[in-house]
């Protein structure tokens, strides 16, 4: 055999033997396209109420709360929550949350079951109403269609009542408000609790009654002698009218009406205010007599602020939520 025949012989047999060898380390593959896995129907399940927005579940139940007779001072009443889910609700848990000025005097508040789907459920109590006023109770209930989700679908609604003695009015929806709030806000920056270098307290001095008078008193004591201080209320653009003021007793302090500003075609009202120097230990006592011109609900914002080089601080801010309402005016 010649020299080119052996070499060629030997170069054969090494490169059969590595293949050999390559073969049992599993190195030389024929290469093979997996498939994808298959996509299971299953792997993906509705476990909650759908999102609405950002969390919000949109529960797929009518529920609403009704009452029989109109409320009057006194009397018991029937109330009915009524509800009709468009799936199985199994398990359902109902809470009735009532008002302290409605008495419970026959049935439950609280209901736990099964519902079908479709099927029309009432839940009948009794309460009796035992103030004058403006109120409302709730009705809360919740299921989970879908057992180990941590989303239930929720549903609430809303019963308001408006009672004047033998005169009462109830609604799903909230009395119509006539008042028009004031977007105004109040100048300064807060400053760090405890430094406040005054104790301040607004309140009424009974409550608002349609009809009725009622006072308006905001106390301020100062705890260390203030340079320049500004002293007002924030009310709203309708809703409530000043009948008088009484300024402060200390002839330092002068009064700054209030007047109507418009900004881009809103409306408001500036506050109305007393400006002066406050005196350790010596209290201001501001009193303002309001009357209801319209029914509704609002706020009164009362405050002390203080003008320094850098601007202004706010060394106080109260706010007293109102509401004036009557059967007639409901609507």
């Amino acid at each position: 055999m010649s020299y080119s025949m052996r070499t060629t012989s030997v170069v054969m047999a090494g490169l059969l033997t590595l293949a050999v060898l390559l073969l049992a380390a599993g190195c030389v593959v024929n290469p093979v396209i997996q498939p994808a896995p298959a996509k299971s129907t299953d792997a993906v399940k509705a476990t909650a109420a759908v999102p609405e927005s950002m969390g919000k579940a949109v529960t797929p139940m009518e529920m609403r709360l009704t009452l029989a007779d109109k409320p009057a001072l006194g009397c018991p009443l029937t109330v009915t929550l009524m509800l009709k889910p468009q799936i199985a609700a199994p398990n359902m848990a109902i809470t009735v949350t009532l008002p302290a000025e409605l008495e419970l005097v026959g049935g439950a508040l609280t209901w736990q079951g099964d519902v079908g789907k479709d099927e029309a459920k009432q839940i009948s109590f009794q309460v009796r109403v035992a103030v004058n006023g403006y109120y409302s109770m709730k009705a809360y209930a919740t299921f989970n269609p879908n057992p180990g989700s941590p989303f239930p679908y929720p549903k609430a609604a809303w019963l308001y009542f408006v009672v004047d003695g033998a005169e009462g009015w109830a609604g799903e929806e909230p009395p119509k408000n006539n008042w028009v709030a004031n977007n105004v806000g109040v100048g300064g920056l807060p400053v760090p609790p405890g430094t406040e270098q005054i104790i301040a307290h607004a309140y009424l001095t009974r409550p608002l009654e349609w009809g009725q008078e009622t006072d308006l008193i905001y106390e301020i004591t100062p705890t260390a002698d203030i340079n320049h201080v500004e002293i007002g209320f924030v009310l709203p653009v309708a809703g409530l009218a000043v009948v008088e003021r009484e300024n402060p007793r200390q002839k330092t302090f002068s009064w700054q009406p209030s007047s109507e500003r418009k900004i881009l075609g809103s409306v408001f009202h500036t506050p109305m205010s007393w400006e002066g120097m406050l005196v350790k230990n010596d209290q201001i006592v501001i009193r303002v007599r309001l009357k209801p011109t319209t029914t509704g609900e609002g706020a009164i914002i009362a405050y002390t602020s203080e003008n320094r080089p850098g601007g202004s601080v706010l060394l106080h801010k109260e706010i007293l939520r109102l509401s004036v309402y009557r059967p007639d005016r409901a609507e």
